[in-house]
């Protein structure tokens, strides 16, 4: 989609790989275990992961970033790519240790009966005792306010900023990019999940086990927190 085609040349500067976040998933899996990722982006937390011992397949659907990614696992014996949306892993035919999928991508799905079809099939694609990753902005704390904005990000040659705003039962995520004398701002529908809906879903396609944080260095989930995420065995 055009929203994501706009943001790739910035991509790689606005969300390197982090390493709270990646030492979160280590934490869950074992050395050489092979994970999937999910809406990987252009492959900056799967490129970390791979260079911490791990195989990773990542998918991920828009053009421009898949380019950025495929090149990537060009270089990495044990990184693979493929061109695939949430909807389309049905077509994965190998099974995982461990799965993720940050960033809030999960709510880029159009309604909670494909986030249930989702989880169900992330449930046939773990192994026994494997792990399934989300992280999604909180929308308890969005609720609050009806609206969320996160603190501008100042590159060397352009600014990002995020804004959060709820409309029925979508939220309008838009993004805006300055660089200069230019300006392009981009807006996205995606899914009003709470954490207790969430909960349920993942429970009713299977999953046994639930652990739910603010932060990737496991501060217990908090509903004033910014950030929802949860481990599901």
């Amino acid at each position: 989609m055009s929203f994501y085609k706009d943001l790739t040349p910035y991509y790689d500067d606005i969300f390197p790989a982090n390493q709270k976040q990646i030492q979160f998933i280590q934490s869950y899996m074992k050395e050489s275990d092979h994970l999937l990722d999910v809406g990987a982006g252009t492959g900056n937390a799967a490129e970390a992961l791979v260079e911490r011992g791990f195989h990773v397949t990542a998918i991920e659907p828009e053009p421009s970033m898949f380019a950025r990614l495929e090149e990537k696992a060009s270089n990495q014996e044990r990184l693979s790519a493929l061109p695939l949306t949430m909807q389309q892993c049905d077509q994965l035919k190998e099974t995982y240790d461990g799965i993720y999928c940050v960033g809030n991508t999960l709510v880029h799905l159009d309604n909670r009966e494909e986030v249930q079809d989702w989880l169900k099939e992330m449930r046939r694609l773990l192994r026994e005792d494997g792990t399934l990753i989300i992280q999604i902005v909180n929308i308890e704390k969005i609720q609050e306010r009806d609206a969320f904005h996160f603190p501008s990000l100042a590159k060397n040659n352009f600014t990002f900023d995020r804004a959060y705003d709820l409309t029925g039962d979508k939220i309008l995520f838009t993004t805006t990019i300055t660089s200069g004398d230019n300006k392009f701002s981009n807006t996205i529908p995606l899914l009003k999940l709470t954490y207790q809906e969430l909960e349920a879903l993942i429970r009713e396609a299977g999953f046994q086990t639930l652990e739910a944080f603010s932060s990737f260095e496991k501060a217990p989930y908090d509903a004033n927190g910014a950030a929802l995420i949860l481990a599901a065995r």
